[in-house]
C-alpha cells in the first residue's frame, strides 16, 4: 500500500492503484491467499498478522527474485524432484511450498521470525504437504558459530533474501558453514542485480566475482566453489542472477 499510494496522484495509474489497494486490504482481511502456479496448481497461503511485509505473495505480487525462482521450479530448470530442500529466509513460504508441489522429498522452511513460521505451519496444513516442516534459523547466529540444525539436506535455497551488506555476510557465512558441516550439498541463491541491491554487490566482492555477463562465471573463494549466471527471464523489466555454491574438495 505504501508503494501504491504515490501512484494515486498519477492520472493514468490512479484507478489501477486504487483497485490494487482495495484488493490488498480485502486479501489481508481474509488472511488466506491463493497463488496459481503453472504446472503445479494453486497454493494456499496463510498471511502473518503481525508482519508488515506479508504482501510478498498476495496472489498478484511476489517479490521479483522469488518470482524468478518459482519460474525455474515450474519450468523444471531447477531440479527439485526427490531433493531435500532447506529454504533460507522463507517468508510466507511460497518458494518452499512450490518445491514440495514440484516433488521435493522433504522441505524445511526457515526464518528468524516466529510469526512467519506460524503462518507457514498453517499454510502447510492448508495444502496437505506433510513433507514440509518449519525451523527457526538466524543467519547471523549460524554464520558466527551458533547452533546448527540437526538435519540433512541436499539443497540450500534462498530466493531474494540479500538486500543489505549485512545480509550478504550472514547468508554467505551461513551457506559456507552449512556446506562445510555436511548439512547440505549445494547452495543456490536467486538475487537481483548489484545495481538494485547493495547486498548483491557486497556478495560479489566477498566471492571476488568479476562483472557478470551472459557467460557463466565460476571460481573459488575460501573453501567455496561458486558459479554465477544471468537468468534469461525478465521479471518486471529486471534480470536476475543464479548463484550455485559447493564446498571445495581439499
Amino acid at each position: 500500500t505504501t508503494w501504491l499510494c504515490p501512484l494515486l496522484l498519477r492520472y493514468e495509474l490512479a484507478t489501477v492503484a486504487e483497485e490494487l489497494i482495495e484488493e490488498l486490504a480485502a486479501a489481508k482481511k481474509e488472511e488466506i491467499l491463493s497463488v496459481e502456479l503453472k504446472h503445479l496448481g494453486s497454493i494456499q497461503l496463510c498471511t502473518a498478522k503481525d508482519v508488515s511485509d506479508w504482501t510478498m505473495a498476495d496472489g498478484r505480487f511476489i517479490w521479483h527474485g522469488a518470482h524468478a525462482c518459482l519460474q525455474l521450479i515450474m519450468d523444471g530448470r531447477l531440479n527439485i524432484r526427490e531433493q531435500r530442500v532447506l529454504e533460507l529466509g522463507c517468508g510466507l513460504g511460497i518458494v518452499g511450498l512450490a518445491c514440495a508441489k514440484a516433488g521435493a522429498r522433504a522441505v524445511t522452511l526457515t526464518d528468524y521470525d516466529p510469526e512467519l513460521l506460524s503462518a507457514c505451519s498453517q499454510s502447510i496444513a492448508l495444502n496437505c504437504l506433510e513433507q514440509v516442516t518449519t525451523l527457526m534459523l538466524d543467519w547471523q547466529q549460524v554464520s558466527c558459530g551458533g547452533p546448527l540444525p540437526d538435519l540433512q539436506t541436499d539443497l540450500i535455497l534462498g530466493a531474494d533474501i540479500i538486500y543489505d551488506e549485512d545480509h550478504a555476510k550472514s547468508v554467505l557465512g551461513s551457506i559456507r558453514r552449512l556446506l562445510r558441516e555436511g548439512i547440505g550439498h549445494e547452495g543456490i541463491l536467486i538475487t537481483g542485480e548489484p545495481e538494485k541491491r547493495q547486498g548483491v554487490s557486497e556478495l560479489d566482492k566477498a566471492l571476488c566475482i568479476p562483472t557478470v555477463s551472459e557467460v557463466v562465471c565460476s571460481g573459488e573463494s575460501e573453501s567455496l566453489l561458486w558459479q554465477v549466471s544471468l537468468l534469461p527471464d525478465v521479471v518486471d523489466g529486471r534480470r536476475h542472477r543464479l548463484y550455485r555454491d559447493r564446498k571445495s574438495v581439499v
